[in-house]
């Protein structure tokens, strides 16, 4: 039976911080499984990437390279620069150490959805490769054509048995890095999915908002029955989020009338701003947070409240919130993947933690940030983020802060954080 793909948001915060640590796809990965399903699983169609030789295994996998490291030019031979070429088992030594992480197969080792695996020499010399769909404690299942038992692409459920005996023993696991899937692909949306088999053996792919969740439990973020966490976020809205991340909602409730009125006064679309955001604005200009996307020689400024936030300006006006004095983006740029570089002391999932730093880290170059990845680069600065003072020193934790402004819960962000 052909598994339906499914993408579903989850909206339970205990599901999501069980599925957050256990895999992590990139959104160029689920969509390379939704294009198996939809055109060839069970369609008797194969794949010939290299035009040679008929349906092989290594043109599947070939395929797959293709399509989450694809080149500026759309070739289908941009493989040859990732994956590589050769014989089946070749591979594991012939692909490119730059894109795959090479993980030599030990007894009783699980691969993750995504992987490559890297049969050696059985009864064919030239070994075998298949694509992991899904694989736990007891089930795997694979994506794969053998031009020597049926030339179409099929999915095959198994046991872990598979992995000693198809033309021989597995020598390894090819796991694509999810940094490079993102730099090859600059348009992709910057999600993480994680995958699930129901009691049906149908699989899922579930968006990782994980950081989106817990920010509403904690009470930063403030959803209404109308927004997703996939909603663009435009620019009014990410001041409002970062002043409340921050801890300046009183500050901004007590602004005075004069200032109030003294910084509505010097924005020439004023009357594009709802009046929910006039004072997070005011406040924000006050303080010099922000400072629009153009000004004039009198000191007028065009806010634009309405237009789309780039990760990098989501950067600058959080570090300007918490009293870093930013001179340019490319200062906040550094300052941020610094910031969440892996700390290998932290009891965390090292691989998981890497995937999710570096799919971050890719935002900061995206021209247009959704809720969810706005709650990604949030969640760091809960986590890591510090307030400075005038000579640029540390002085009190940003989740300090929100303790003690009654803004958050101390036990919540101890069970978010560990600390």
């Amino acid at each position: 039976m052909t598994l339906r793909l499914k993408k579903i948001i989850c909206v339970v915060l205990c599901i999501s911080f069980m599925l957050s640590s256990v895999n992590a796809l990139t959104e160029r990965q689920v969509k390379w499984f939704e294009k198996m399903e939809n055109e060839f699983l069970g369609k008797g169609i194969g794949i010939d990437q290299d035009f040679t030789w008929g349906y092989q295994c290594v043109d599947l996998v070939s395929n797959y390279a293709n399509f989450i490291f694809p080149d500026a030019m759309g070739s289908p031979s941009a493989y040859k620069s990732t994956l590589n070429i050769g014989n089946a088992r070749e591979l594991y030594w012939n692909s490119s150490n730059e894109y795959f992480k090479k993980i030599p197969y030990e007894d009783g080792m699980i691969p993750k959805t995504g992987d490559i695996i890297v049969w050696g020499m059985g009864s064919d010399y030239n070994g075998h490769v298949a694509v992991c769909y899904y694989a736990d404690e007891t089930n795997i299942i694979l994506i794969h054509q053998d031009g020597y038992i049926r030339p179409v692409v099929f999915r095959q459920d198994a046991d872990h048995s598979i992995l000693d005996h198809y033309n021989g023993s597995v020598i390894g696991f090819l796991r694509p890095k999810a940094e490079k899937i993102v730099e090859r692909n600059p348009l992709m949306n910057r999600h993480l999915y994680n995958v699930k088999m129901d009691s049906d053996r149908n699989i899922s792919f579930i968006l990782d908002d994980y950081e989106y969740n817990s920010l509403v439990e904690i009470g930063i973020i403030s959803p209404s029955q109308n927004t997703s966490p996939l909603d663009k976020l435009n620019r009014l809205q990410a001041v409002a989020l970062i002043l409340k991340m921050t801890g300046k909602n009183e500050a901004v409730n007590q602004i005075s009338e004069e200032e109030f009125n003294d910084a509505i006064d010097k924005i020439e679309d004023i009357d594009d701003v709802p009046n929910w955001g006039r004072k997070y604005l005011a406040y924000a200009i006050n303080n010099g947070i922000i400072s629009g996307v153009s000004q004039t020689e009198e000191g007028k400024i065009t806010f634009d409240p309405n237009g789309s936030v780039g990760g990098s300006a989501f950067l600058v006006v959080s570090f300007r919130s918490l009293g870093y004095k930013v001179g340019s983006i490319q200062e906040a740029n550094n300052m941020y993947s610094n910031m969440i570089s892996f700390d290998p002391t932290q009891n965390v999932d090292s691989e998981q933690d890497d995937a999710t730093n570096n799919t971050n880290i890719a935002l900061i170059n995206k021209m247009a940030i959704d809720r969810n990845e706005a709650a990604k680069m949030m969640f760091d600065f809960l986590h890591y983020a510090s307030f400075v003072d005038e000579s640029g020193n540390k002085t009190i934790s940003l989740r300090e802060v929100l303790v003690e402004s009654n803004l958050a819960n101390e036990e919540s962000l101890k069970k978010l954080f560990g600390k």
